[in-house]
């Protein structure tokens, strides 16, 4: 890393890429005893290295390549400082086969960088704690220490709470940079270490050729190893096939369980659309910087011991040890609401600070960001977010649009956004809106203690302009809703995606869809013959992809009678010559029932079917939006002469 650009990041107000130090803190330095030997820790100092993430260690020259730097590294008399968190965690276990056959893992472990499990560790923070003399030393002299790993992500926070600085590496490198112990190196003239002799040891002296690499990849990587690893890969561990699993078509929910819990997300949800509602009254609950990603709203790593998840789960009788991570408690949303914003490494301008809080409105008080929604919950007040430029980078991560939406969070502010994320945001009914024409929270004024009113008309569209007041109409200014296509204003519309394809299955008058209220079958097959597959209790979805299901279902639609709320045809039920089949019956329709086609069938009837039955279908007429995938929708069949009821979804 060059030395001056890191003076100058240090220097940089807080922010992205930015530790908001002074001139004279930038030169600190730090005696740190560990283990009964003496080191210096300074701004840079490298504490954690992994070779990790499924990205890198995936691919066996890099991997083989950092054997064999670290074999001639022990060979040249190298190690790593044993206070820097070391570890090795492949994304599948035939690295381990190779790095074994190789010779080379033995060399590895000599450096610290030991097999330590597969899949995410390091790079969604999982690493787990730096030891307590390390974590101190650099908590209460706030030094910008480091980690490097081969992972794809190295978001501020996202790694360890003790490293605001991160960096990806290829694993070669991060040996390197572990051996150096520090990030302030110019690997070309600087050395990486001294030896037992104390002699400088150069990366040039280790750094292994191409041709070593690749002479020792052809013969340590073989397909048995893969064949061996995957043809096991569905069998589990021990302990995995000994956990108890009930044989029960519904999740047991445990309501002891810290790990998995009932989510909410259905709670309110009505088989009517909902109104459109303006949002008026709200408090800002957040004002945010530009560069807010995924892992500052809802991060994945260990629970600070002070949260207000760490309270919830120590309520519950759990110790600092068993608090896990934020991913490892995904499945309970009573963690996840109280993780959401508790990253902390994010800067809250209404609090001026790096820290998980900030100050309600009017009380002036300053509070985890948790308690403060729930504050504002309590009172009836809604919550808006505002934010600069690229709101939502990072990680596509489902939490950080339910986090918001569990904390009453109903609209975001942003000068811009990720695009997953804002598309996030409106699958969780959350509105997204846009500053115009250059305008942010700061060029408006904003400061976070406003109270906003959004007003929303009756009917939303795609990219259209609405007006936000500020304090009652003190002052206004248009925002862009950031609904890009249609599909958006829908989800939005039903609260979001999750209300929507509920609704969507079963809901009677669902956009999108042909409803059949009625299926009376007539003739002399019994109803016991037809067949309905793969359904709720009393529905099946049919998929009609085919060109002239399409125009069947348009000429449906443009039917001669607008005003006619429901459609009858009279048609036929082909039914399954096969009781084992998983195929629905053939809903045909005659030819007198569509303008100008020909005999249809949703789907084609079934082969060696016999026996069709005459059949009255009542179709609900529901409007078909472009960007719905043509589907039927019918109730199980009822035999002629039953009463005319509607059917129960």
């Amino acid at each position: 890393m060059d030395c001056s650009r890191k003076g100058d990041e240090l220097r940089v107000e807080v922010g992205f890429k930015g530790f908001g130090l002074s001139e004279a803190s930038a030169q600190k330095q730090v005696r740190l005893s560990y283990r009964g030997s003496d080191y210096t820790l300074s701004h840079g100092s490298v504490v954690i290295a992994a070779i990790t993430s499924c990205t890198n260690t995936s691919n066996p020259s890099v991997m083989l390549g950092a054997g064999v730097l670290a074999r001639n590294a022990v060979e040249a008399g190298l190690t790593v400082a044993p206070y820097i968190k070391t570890s090795l965690s492949p994304g599948s276990g035939v690295v381990t086969h190779y790095l074994e056959h190789s010779g080379v893992l033995p060399s590895l472990s000599a450096l610290g960088f030991d097999v330590v499990g597969y899949g995410c560790m390091t790079c969604i923070g999982n690493s787990g704690p730096l030891d307590d003399e390390v974590h101190q030393a650099i908590e209460e002299n706030e030094l910008v220490c480091a980690g490097v790993l081969s992972g794809n992500r190295n978001f501020e926070g996202r790694i360890h709470s003790s490293t605001r600085a991160n960096y990806l590496a290829s694993p070669l490198l991060v040996i390197a940079y572990a051996i150096a112990g520090t990030l302030n190196i110019d690997f070309k003239t600087q050395p990486l270490g001294v030896n037992k002799e104390g002699r400088p040891v150069y990366l040039s002296e280790i750094w292994p050729s191409r041709s070593v690499i690749r002479e020792i990849e052809e013969k340590s990587v073989l397909p048995a190893m893969f064949q061996e690893v995957y043809s096991n890969i569905t069998s589990g561990s021990d302990a995995w096939n000994a956990l108890p699993c009930p044989e029960t078509e519904l999740y047991p929910w445990d309501d002891l369980s810290t790990y998995i819990k009932n989510p909410p997300f259905f709670q309110g949800i009505t088989r009517e659309l909902p109104a459109v509602e303006s949002v008026r009254g709200a408090r800002v609950l957040l004002n945010l910087p530009d560069s807010v990603t995924t892992d500052h709203i809802s991060p994945a790593g260990s629970i600070a011991r002070n949260s207000p998840a760490a309270r919830y789960l120590a309520e519950r009788k759990l110790t600092p040890k068993e608090f896990n991570s934020y991913g490892s408690r995904r499945g309970n949303d009573a963690v996840m609401a109280r993780g959401t914003f508790a990253n902390i490494r994010l800067v809250n301008k209404m609090v001026g600070r790096a820290a998980p809080r900030t100050v309600h409105q009017p009380s002036k008080e300053e509070m985890d960001i948790f308690d403060c929604a729930e504050r504002y919950r309590s009172e009836g007040v809604p919550v808006v977010v505002l934010t600069g430029k690229e709101y939502g980078s990072g990680s596509s991560r489902d939490w950080a649009a339910k986090g918001p939406f569990m904390l009453g969070v109903r609209a975001v502010i942003a000068e811009s956004y990720e695009r997953i994320h804002r598309s996030n945001l409106v699958g969780m009914g959350i509105l997204p809106l846009q500053f115009v024409d250059g305008q942010s929270a700061d060029s408006l004024g904003l400061s976070g203690t406003e109270v906003i009113d959004i007003l929303l008309p009756e009917t939303l569209v795609p990219a259209m302009t609405v007006t936000v007041k500020v304090n009652g109409g003190e002052k206004e200014f248009k925002a862009l809703v950031r609904f890009d296509t249609e599909v958006e204003v829908t989800y939005y519309s039903h609260g979001g995606i999750l209300h929507y394809m509920v609704t969507l299955r079963t809901s009677f008058r669902c956009p999108g869809l042909l409803v059949v209220e009625e299926l009376r079958l007539g003739g002399q097959n019994p109803p016991g013959e037809f067949r309905v597959s793969s359904a709720p209790p009393s529905i099946a979805v049919l998929s009609a992809r085919r060109r002239h299901h399409h125009e069947w279902r348009r000429n449906l639609l443009s039917h001669p009678d607008p005003s006619t709320e429901s459609l009858l045809l009279r048609g036929e039920v082909h039914p399954n010559p096969d009781p084992q089949s998983s195929h629905p019956p053939a809903l045909c329709a005659s030819a007198g029932s569509l303008r100008g086609e020909s005999d249809s069938c949703v789907p084609p009837a079934i082969t060696g079917s016999t026996g069709a039955a005459p059949a009255l279908l009542r179709l609900l007429r529901t409007p078909l939006p472009s960007f719905a995938r043509p589907a039927l929708v019918y109730p199980r069949p009822l035999p002629c002469g039953e009463p005319e009821t509607q059917p129960n979804p």
